[in-house]
Protein backbone atom coordinates (compact mmCIF):
# COMPACT_ATOMS: atom_id res chain seq x y z
CA UNK A 1 0.00 0.00 0.00
CA UNK A 2 1.65 3.30 -1.02
CA UNK A 3 2.71 5.71 2.37
CA UNK A 4 -0.41 8.13 1.40
CA UNK A 5 -2.98 5.29 1.07
CA UNK A 6 -1.00 4.40 4.61
CA UNK A 7 -1.46 7.54 6.45
CA UNK A 8 -4.89 7.77 5.10
CA UNK A 9 -6.00 4.25 6.64
CA UNK A 10 -4.00 4.74 9.59
CA UNK A 11 -5.81 8.33 10.57
CA UNK A 12 -9.33 6.15 9.30
CA UNK A 13 -8.43 3.38 12.11
CA UNK A 14 -7.99 5.37 14.63
CA UNK A 15 -11.80 6.25 14.03
CA UNK A 16 -13.13 2.93 14.29
CA UNK A 17 -14.54 1.70 17.30
CA UNK A 18 -13.74 -2.03 16.69
CA UNK A 19 -9.59 -0.98 17.00
CA UNK A 20 -10.44 1.22 20.28
CA UNK A 21 -6.52 1.18 22.30
CA UNK A 22 -4.95 -0.63 19.39
CA UNK A 23 -1.23 0.71 19.08
CA UNK A 24 0.69 1.10 16.42
CA UNK A 25 2.27 -2.24 15.66
CA UNK A 26 -1.32 -3.63 16.21
CA UNK A 27 -2.45 -1.23 13.88
CA UNK A 28 0.53 -2.24 11.33
CA UNK A 29 0.09 -5.66 11.88
CA UNK A 30 -3.81 -5.57 11.65
CA UNK A 31 -3.14 -3.41 8.00
CA UNK A 32 -0.46 -6.10 6.94
CA UNK A 33 -3.66 -8.49 7.42
CA UNK A 34 -6.27 -6.73 5.93
CA UNK A 35 -6.79 -6.60 2.17
CA UNK A 36 -8.43 -3.48 0.74
CA UNK A 37 -11.19 -3.70 -1.64
CA UNK A 38 -12.27 -0.95 -3.81
CA UNK A 39 -16.10 -0.98 -4.80
CA UNK A 40 -18.39 0.72 -7.12
CA UNK A 41 -21.46 2.35 -6.57
CA UNK A 42 -24.39 0.56 -6.69
CA UNK A 43 -22.15 -2.81 -5.85
CA UNK A 44 -23.71 -5.29 -3.36
CA UNK A 45 -20.66 -5.63 -1.30
CA UNK A 46 -22.53 -8.51 1.02
CA UNK A 47 -25.90 -10.23 0.32
CA UNK A 48 -28.31 -10.75 3.38
CA UNK A 49 -28.20 -14.38 3.88
CA UNK A 50 -25.02 -15.01 2.22
CA UNK A 51 -22.02 -16.88 4.04
CA UNK A 52 -20.19 -14.98 6.76
CA UNK A 53 -16.80 -14.90 6.82
CA UNK A 54 -15.52 -11.56 6.47
CA UNK A 55 -15.49 -8.00 8.30
CA UNK A 56 -14.96 -4.69 6.44
CA UNK A 57 -14.36 -1.73 7.36
CA UNK A 58 -14.95 1.80 4.86
CA UNK A 59 -11.96 3.62 3.98
CA UNK A 60 -13.56 5.87 1.67
CA UNK A 61 -17.22 6.13 0.33
CA UNK A 62 -20.84 5.56 1.41
CA UNK A 63 -22.49 2.28 1.97
CA UNK A 64 -26.42 1.41 2.55
CA UNK A 65 -27.18 -1.21 5.26
CA UNK A 66 -30.38 -3.01 3.57
CA UNK A 67 -32.63 -5.74 5.48
CA UNK A 68 -35.51 -7.30 3.25
CA UNK A 69 -38.72 -7.16 4.64
CA UNK A 70 -42.21 -8.53 2.86
CA UNK A 71 -40.41 -8.62 -0.12
CA UNK A 72 -39.03 -5.23 0.01
CA UNK A 73 -35.43 -3.71 1.20
CA UNK A 74 -35.54 -1.28 3.72
CA UNK A 75 -33.04 0.71 4.46
CA UNK A 76 -31.37 0.10 8.36
CA UNK A 77 -28.34 2.22 8.42
CA UNK A 78 -25.65 4.82 6.35
CA UNK A 79 -21.78 3.68 6.34
CA UNK A 80 -19.18 5.81 5.93
CA UNK A 81 -15.22 6.11 6.58
CA UNK A 82 -14.51 4.80 10.16
CA UNK A 83 -17.82 2.53 10.23
CA UNK A 84 -17.12 -1.42 10.12
CA UNK A 85 -19.74 -3.68 9.04
CA UNK A 86 -19.75 -7.86 9.28
CA UNK A 87 -18.68 -8.10 12.54
CA UNK A 88 -21.01 -10.76 13.38
CA UNK A 89 -19.13 -13.08 10.65
CA UNK A 90 -16.35 -12.97 13.08
CA UNK A 91 -18.53 -14.09 16.15
CA UNK A 92 -20.52 -17.09 14.57
CA UNK A 93 -20.12 -17.48 10.89
CA UNK A 94 -23.43 -17.52 10.42
CA UNK A 95 -24.76 -15.89 7.37
CA UNK A 96 -25.62 -12.52 6.54
CA UNK A 97 -27.97 -10.91 8.27
CA UNK A 98 -28.41 -8.00 6.16
CA UNK A 99 -27.21 -6.46 3.11
CA UNK A 100 -24.63 -3.71 2.02
CA UNK A 101 -25.05 -1.92 -0.92
CA UNK A 102 -22.25 0.87 -2.47
CA UNK A 103 -23.99 4.02 -2.62
CA UNK A 104 -20.53 5.77 -3.93
CA UNK A 105 -17.44 4.24 -5.35
CA UNK A 106 -15.34 3.83 -2.52
CA UNK A 107 -12.54 1.47 -0.65
CA UNK A 108 -12.87 -0.92 2.18
CA UNK A 109 -10.33 -2.64 4.52
CA UNK A 110 -11.55 -6.12 4.50
CA UNK A 111 -10.32 -8.91 7.51
CA UNK A 112 -11.68 -12.46 8.28
CA UNK A 113 -11.45 -14.43 11.53
CA UNK A 114 -9.30 -16.68 10.42
CA UNK A 115 -6.46 -14.02 9.29
CA UNK A 116 -6.30 -12.37 12.73
CA UNK A 117 -6.26 -15.84 14.35
CA UNK A 118 -2.81 -16.26 14.44
CA UNK A 119 -2.38 -12.95 16.37
CA UNK A 120 -4.18 -13.96 19.68
CA UNK A 121 -3.62 -10.92 21.70
CA UNK A 122 -5.36 -8.95 18.44
CA UNK A 123 -7.98 -11.14 18.04
CA UNK A 124 -9.05 -11.39 21.59
CA UNK A 125 -8.96 -6.95 21.36
CA UNK A 126 -10.87 -7.26 17.96
CA UNK A 127 -13.40 -9.72 19.52
CA UNK A 128 -13.68 -7.47 22.58
CA UNK A 129 -14.22 -4.05 20.88
CA UNK A 130 -16.63 -5.85 18.43
CA UNK A 131 -18.89 -7.04 21.41
CA UNK A 132 -18.72 -2.88 23.03
CA UNK A 133 -19.75 -1.76 19.40
CA UNK A 134 -22.60 -4.62 18.97
CA UNK A 135 -23.69 -3.52 22.71
CA UNK A 136 -24.14 0.32 21.66
CA UNK A 137 -26.01 -0.90 18.38
CA UNK A 138 -28.35 -3.16 20.68
CA UNK A 139 -28.85 0.27 23.08
CA UNK A 140 -29.65 1.92 20.19
CA UNK A 141 -32.13 -0.25 18.40
CA UNK A 142 -33.82 -0.77 21.78
CA UNK A 143 -34.03 3.05 22.42
CA UNK A 144 -35.58 3.47 18.68
CA UNK A 145 -38.35 0.52 19.64
CA UNK A 146 -39.56 2.39 22.69
CA UNK A 147 -39.40 5.61 20.39
CA UNK A 148 -41.32 4.16 18.17
CA UNK A 149 -43.43 2.20 20.72
CA UNK A 150 -44.32 5.31 22.68
CA UNK A 151 -45.30 6.91 19.70
CA UNK A 152 -47.79 4.74 18.59
CA UNK A 153 -49.37 4.63 22.43
CA UNK A 154 -49.81 8.44 22.25
CA UNK A 155 -51.23 8.42 19.38
CA UNK A 156 -53.93 5.62 20.26
CA UNK A 157 -54.36 7.25 23.81
CA UNK A 158 -55.14 10.72 21.60
CA UNK A 159 -57.49 9.08 19.18
CA UNK A 160 -59.38 7.97 22.49
CA UNK A 161 -59.76 11.13 24.20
Amino acid sequence: MPAENTTVVRKTLKLVKIFEDFSEAEVLTFLRLARRQDVAAAEVVLREGGPGDDAYIVIAGTLRVMKSRNGAEEPLATLEPGDSFGELALLDSDPRSASVVAETAGTLLRFSRDSLALHHTLLIKVLVNIGKVLAARLRESNSKLLDASMSRYRSRRDLHR
